[in-house]
C-alpha cells in the first residue's frame, strides 16, 4: 500500500475507500445481529393432502396419544396438528400438547379449549417462551396429544397419515400402538450462524481482491511469457461485461432467493433473458453517457439496489411489490413513509452484503479513460437500437405472452420472486393501459343506456324537497376481523356499530383493495365506477381523473346541498385529491391545516383522532345551518386515525382489549382493533349528537380496506395463505363493514354490497335525484350484487373469478362499455346520463 501511495495516489484512495466499505459492512453485519433467528418447519410432504385419504381416529372424553418424532437442532416454538371437530363452537374438553424427551421428561405444553379448534384448518399449539426447548436432530421425542373431558354432539377426531417418513415413529392410542402418524407439523427457531459466517466469507473475499497485487501478476506474466497485460483492466472489463448479471443476482437476493436458487433462475429460459435484457438496456444507455466502464457498473448496481431495496420495503409494508402504477402514488407514499419502520430481515441483510461486496470490488480498481468517438457513436447506436427493441417485446407485441410469462394482476407477488423483479414491474406497466372494451363504440354505450333518464335537478330542489342531511364519511382501515374467519377478544372492538339496529342498515362492503390504495375505495363510491375493469392496483384520481367527473358530489351540489366539502385530517397531496375533489364537484377540500385552525387536533398515533374529526364534522354542520338553516348539508369525510402501520413509529395506544384465540396472537392486529374502539367510541358520540337534531339526518359510514396488518396474521385468521385464496375467502379479505343509520323513520336491514353501489343506495335512500347512470346501477345491483377488482357476485349468491363467464357477463361487459364511455370517452361521453339536467 505504502508503495501504492508513491505511484497511484488516486487508487490509493480508491483502494482505502474500499476498505472502509467492507469494514462497513461487517459492523453492519454484527448491528443486525438479531435477524439471523429463522424458522425451520418438519413436517412429511404428502402432495395434495387434502386427498391423501387421512384417517380419523374419533374419541371422545379423555383420550391421550402419543407420537414418536425425531428432533432438530432448533428450539420448538409450535407445532401445528389436524383435528376434526365440526360445531366447534358447541365442543366441551381441552386438548393439551406436550413434548417428552426419551426419558418421559417434560419438556414443553401447550393446551387449547376444544371449543377453539376448528376442522377447517391445523390447530397451532403455541409453547410459550418459558416452556421452549432446544432439541436435538440426535434424538427421538414423544408428541403426547392429551384429551380431557371432551365431548362434541357431532364427534371429534384426530387426522392420521398413512406416510412415516423419517421423522415419524410408533403413534400409539391410550397406550396401544396404531398404524399411520399424526398430521403434525413441527416449527422450530435457530440462530443462523451459517448466514453470517457466509457473509464474511463475502467480505473476506472482498479484501483479498483489494489486496490482489494486479501489477505484480503482470510482471510475472510479462518475465515467464513476454507478454505485456493488464489484468487490472481486464477484471474491470469482467465486471463491466458481467454488471448486468450481477444485476439479476442482486435482485434475486432480495426477492429472498439464495445462491442455488439463483443459479435455478438462470437456467429458467425466458424469464431470465428477459431480465438480463432489461439491466442490458440501461447498462447501453448508462455507457454511453457516462463512457467509463468501472463507473457504468457502479452506477448501475447502486441503481438496481436503490430500486430493489425500495422494493422490498413495499413489500414488507403493504404485502405486495412496487408495481408500475406506484410511480404515479410517489408523492403520497412519501406522504406515509415515515409512518413504517425500516428493519431489515436476512434477506435484506444478504442484499446490502452483495452491494457492498460488489461495490467495494469495482471501487478498488484502476480507472481508465473510456472509449473513443468512433466506439461512442457504436455504443449510442445499439443503445438506440436496444430501446427499440425493448418498446418492440415488451409494449407493441406478444412477445412476453407467448413464451408463455403471466403478470399476475390481482396477487402480483406470487409471481414477481419467479418472474423476476425487473421483468414482473415491466410488465406490470403494460397493465396501467386501459383496453377499450371489445366491440366498443359510443353508440354502443348509448343503447345500454337507453330508459335511463337522469332527473331534473333545476333550482333549489333539496331545500323544496326538505331533503335529509347526508353525511358520509369512509373510515380508514376499519375492518371486522370476523369476516375472515373465527377469532375471539375479551371484549367486542367496535360493540356500537354491531349493536346498531333501529333505522339502520348496514352488511359487508366488498372493495376493491386490502390494506393500501385508500383512494380507489372513495372513488368507487363517490363515482358508481368500479375497479374491475381498470389496471390491478392502479390510481384513478392520479391517472384518469383529468375532467369534470360525476360523482355524489355532483349530485348534491346541483340539488341545492349547503357545505358540499371534502374532509381528510391528513396532507392535501395525498392522491392527488387536491387536484381531484374540485373536478368531481366539491366545493371545498379541507385537509389537517383546517382541523388544527379549529381546534380539533386531538391526536392519536400522531394522526388527528376520529373524534377530532368526526367534532368538526358537528362544528361545520352547525355553521352551516347558521348561514342558512334551509337548505340540507352533506359532505364526505375520510378519516386518517387508525392509518397503517401499527408497530410503534408513530406511536401506541395501550391495547385494553386482547385478541384470546391461541393461535391468532399479533401485537399489530391488537393495535388495530383498539384503535377502532376509538374510531366505533367516536361514531356513538356522533350518533348521539344527530339523535337530538330536528332536522332529518343520514349518515353513511364504511371501511376503506381491511387494517394492514402481517399477512401470516390473516393466513392463520382465515385457515390459508392470503397469497391463494379461493374467490370467496378472498372477497371476504376484501370486504369491511358499512353502516347507514337515520334518525328517522328507514326500514332497516342487512345488505350486503360492492362499493360502487353504495352512494346509489344512499341517494335513493335519502330521496335525492338520481342520474340515469344512478338509476342503472341500481338495477344492476338486483342482477349483479357485488362486483370488484376481486370477483363478482350474482343474484344466484355465487362468487366467481372476474373472468368467468356465466350468466351474468352480458351484464357486466354492457357495464363496462357504459363505464369506458363515463372515464375515457370524454369527447361522446353522454352528459346527459351521467349528470343531473
Amino acid at each position: 500500500m505504502q508503495s501504492l501511495w508513491k505511484e497511484d495516489r488516486a487508487q490509493f484512495i480508491r483502494k482505502v475507500l474500499a476498505l472502509l466499505l467492507v469494514a462497513f459492512g461487517m459492523v453492519f453485519v454484527i448491528a443486525n445481529k438479531g435477524v439471523y433467528y429463522s424458522v425451520h418447519k418438519d413436517k412429511v410432504s404428502i402432495p395434495a393432502e387434502v386427498v391423501a385419504n387421512p384417517i380419523i381416529v374419533s374419541f371422545d372424553g379423555d383420550k391421550v396419544f402419543e407420537q414418536e418424532f425425531k428432533g432438530w437442532d432448533g428450539t420448538l416454538e409450535h407445532t401445528l396438528i389436524r383435528f376434526s371437530n365440526q360445531g366447534n363452537q358447541d365442543a366441551t374438553g381441552v386438548i393439551t400438547v406436550n413434548v417428552l424427551d426419551s426419558d418421559r421428561n417434560l419438556l414443553a405444553t401447550s393446551s387449547r379449549e376444544m371449543s377453539t379448534i376448528m376442522t377447517t384448518k391445523p390447530c397451532k399449539f403455541k409453547f410459550e417462551e418459558e416452556n421452549r426447548k432446544l432439541l436435538s436432530d440426535d434424538n427421538s421425542y414423544i408428541l403426547q396429544v392429551v384429551a380431557s373431558g371432551v365431548h362434541n354432539s357431532q364427534g371429534t377426531g384426530i387426522f392420521t397419515y398413512e406416510e412415516k417418513g423419517e421423522l415419524y415413529g410408533t403413534l400409539t392410542d391410550d397406550g396401544t400402538p396404531i398404524d399411520g402418524r399424526l398430521g403434525a407439523t413441527f416449527f422450530y427457531s435457530y440462530y443462523n450462524y451459517g448466514a453470517v459466517v457466509h457473509m464474511y466469507m463475502f467480505f473476506v473475499l472482498a479484501i483479498i481482491f483489494i489486496f490482489f497485487p494486479f501489477a505484480k501478476l503482470d510482471k510475472v506474466i510479462k518475465d515467464k511469457r513476454d507478454k505485456e497485460v493488464d489484468t487490472n483492466k481486464i477484471m474491470t472489463r469482467i465486471f463491466f461485461f458481467a454488471s448486468p448479471l450481477l444485476c439479476v443476482m442482486l435482485a434475486d437476493r432480495f426477492n429472498g432467493a439464495y445462491f442455488v436458487q439463483m443459479l435455478k433462475h438462470m437456467l429458467n429460459g425466458w424469464t431470465f433473458i428477459l431480465n438480463l435484457f432489461i439491466y442490458l438496456v440501461i447498462w447501453f444507455a448508462l455507457y454511453t453517457i457516462i463512457n467509463r466502464a468501472q463507473y457504468t457498473s457502479m452506477i448501475l448496481l447502486l441503481f438496481v439496489f436503490a430500486v430493489t431495496i425500495a422494493n422490498y420495503y413495499v413489500w414488507a409494508f403493504r404485502g405486495c411489490p412496487i408495481l408500475a402504477t406506484d410511480i404515479q402514488s410517489a408523492k403520497t407514499a412519501m406522504n406515509v413513509a415515515a409512518n413504517f419502520s425500516y428493519k431489515l430481515d436476512l434477506t435484506g441483510v444478504w442484499g446490502v452484503v452483495y452491494i457492498i461486496t460488489f461495490t467495494a470490488m469495482l471501487l478498488s480498481l484502476k480507472g481508465y479513460k473510456g472509449a473513443g468517438l468512433k466506439r461512442r457513436g457504436v455504443m449510442l447506436v445499439l443503445s438506440i437500437a436496444s430501446l427499440i427493441l425493448f418498446n418492440q417485446i415488451f409494449f407493441q407485441s406478444d412477445f412476453v405472452k407467448n413464451r408463455g410469462i403471466k403478470a399476475e394482476v390481482w396477487h402480483p407477488q406470487v409471481r414477481y420472486a419467479k418472474n423476476g423483479t425487473a421483468l414482473s414491474f415491466v410488465l406490470s406497466w403494460s397493465y396501467i393501459r386501459v383496453d377499450v372494451p371489445k366491440g366498443y363504440s359510443a353508440q354502443k354505450a348509448y343503447a345500454a343506456m337507453e330508459g335511463y333518464e337522469s332527473d331534473d335537478a333545476a333550482g333549489n330542489e333539496a331545500t323544496a324537497d326538505k331533503l335529509p342531511n347526508v353525511i358520509a364519511i369512509m373510515n380508514e382501515s376499519l375492518g371486522d376481523f370476523s369476516y375472515d374467519g373465527d377469532i375471539e377478544y375479551t371484549e367486542d372492538y367496535i360493540p356500537f356499530i354491531h349493536s346498531l339496529s333501529e333505522d339502520t342498515i348496514k352488511g359487508k362492503l366488498y372493495v376493491s383493495i386490502e390494506g393500501a390504495n385508500t383512494a380507489n375505495s372513495e372513488f368507487e363510491f363517490l363515482t358508481g365506477n368500479t375497479m374491475a375493469f381498470l389496471p390491478y392496483r392502479c390510481i384513478p384520481y392520479n391517472l384518469y381523473i383529468n375532467d369534470e367527473t360525476a360523482s355524489m358530489a355532483q349530485n348534491a351540489k346541483s340539488e341545492g346541498f349547503s357545505g358540499v366539502n371534502a374532509y381528510h385530517p391528513y396532507l392535501a397531496s395525498g392522491w392527488n385529491r387536491e387536484n381531484v375533489y374540485p373536478l368531481m364537484g366539491f366545493d371545498n377540500f379541507f385537509p389537517d391545516t383546517y382541523y388544527y385552525e379549529h381546534g380539533n387536533d386531538k391526536l392519536v398515533r400522531n394522526y388527528i383522532s376520529d373524534e377530532s374529526d368526526f367534532q368538526q364534522i358537528i362544528d361545520d354542520y352547525k355553521a352551516a345551518k347558521k348561514a342558512d338553516k334551509d337548505k340540507p348539508f352533506y359532505l364526505f369525510n375520510v378519516t386518517m386515525q387508525n392509518h397503517g402501520g401499527y408497530d410503534g413509529k408513530r406511536g401506541l395506544v395501550d391495547t385494553k382489549i386482547k385478541i384470546t384465540s391461541d393461535n391468532l396472537n399479533s401485537d399489530e392486529a391488537e393495535q388495530f382493533i383498539n384503535l377502532a374502539k376509538m374510531s366505533d367510541d367516536a361514531f356513538k358520540e356522533l350518533v348521539n349528537y344527530f339523535k337530538n337534531v330536528d332536522e332529518p339526518t343520514l349518515i353513511v359510514m364504511f371501511g376503506d380496506h381491511q387494517p394492514p396488518v402481517e399477512n401470516q396474521f390473516y393466513s392463520d385468521l382465515i385457515g390459508k395463505d392470503v397469497a391463494n385464496l379461493p374467490v370467496e375467502k378472498q372477497a371476504n379479505w376484501y370486504a369491511t363493514p358499512y353502516v347507514i343509520w337515520a334518525n328517522y323513520d328507514i326500514e332497516e336491514t342487512e345488505l350486503d354490497m360492492s362499493a360502487n353501489y353504495l352512494s346509489s343506495y344512499v341517494m335513493q335512500l335519502a330521496g335525492m335525484k338520481l342520474t340515469g347512470y344512478n338509476k342503472y346501477l341500481l338495477d344492476l345491483q338486483k342482477e349483479v350484487p357485488i362486483i370488484s377488482a376481486v370477483c363478482y357476485m350474482g343474484a344466484d349468491g355465487v362468487f366467481h373469478e372476474l373472468d368467468e363467464k356465466t350468466e351474468y357477463s352480458d351484464k357486466i361487459e354492457e357495464y363496462q362499455v357504459i363505464q369506458y364511455n363515463n372515464l375515457f370517452d370524454i369527447d361522446n361521453r353522454n352528459n346527459d346520463f351521467f349528470f343531473l339536467k
